[in-house]
């Protein structure tokens, strides 16, 4: 039987190279396909994510509406700079799950973040020196946009 096996591979071996061969190319794709993963993981480690909220405040018998900057990524969000209409503002740097004051308005109008014509522009540094870009406008919040330069200096804005 042994023997017979033999004499197959001998008079095959073309055949049974091109299947090692395929073999080979297929766990090298695998294997190119999992390091890539694994490269995209470690970034969303490191990747901060900013995020807006809205808090209602009654003080007797007014209301105001606070919006806060929340990172909700898993790596810090340094020299963050909001913009809303022409101005903007430095909110400095949070860690992840940290928020900050964005901006105040008082009365009973509809919520900032559900205003149509609302838009603001966030920006911020993770801690390698890339520049990641957010945007609300139209009642929804951009995934995270890495930029090469940033629009708005955290030296020119206003500090908070």
């Amino acid at each position: 039987m042994w023997n017979n096996i033999l004499i197959w591979i001998r008079n095959n071996s073309s055949v049974i190279e091109a299947a090692a061969i395929v073999v080979i190319a297929i766990a090298t794709i695998a294997i190119a396909r999992l390091i890539r993963l694994e490269k995209q993981g470690q970034r969303a480690d490191r990747m901060p994510v900013l995020a807006l909220s809205e808090i209602v405040e009654l003080h007797e018998t007014t209301y105001s509406r606070a919006l806060y900057v929340k990172n909700i990524g898993y790596g810090p969000a340094l020299n963050i700079v909001r913009k809303i209409g022409e101005m903007q503002l430095v909110l400095g740097s949070l860690a992840s799950g940290d928020k900050a004051f964005a901006l105040f308005r008082s009365g009973r109008e509809i919520p900032i973040l559900d205003n149509p014509t609302f838009r603001a522009l966030l920006e911020c540094d993770d801690i390698f020196d890339h520049h990641f870009e957010f945007i609300y406008e139209n009642r929804k919040l951009s995934k995270p946009r890495r930029i090469s330069k940033r629009k708005m200096s955290s030296t020119d804005a206003n500090r908070s």
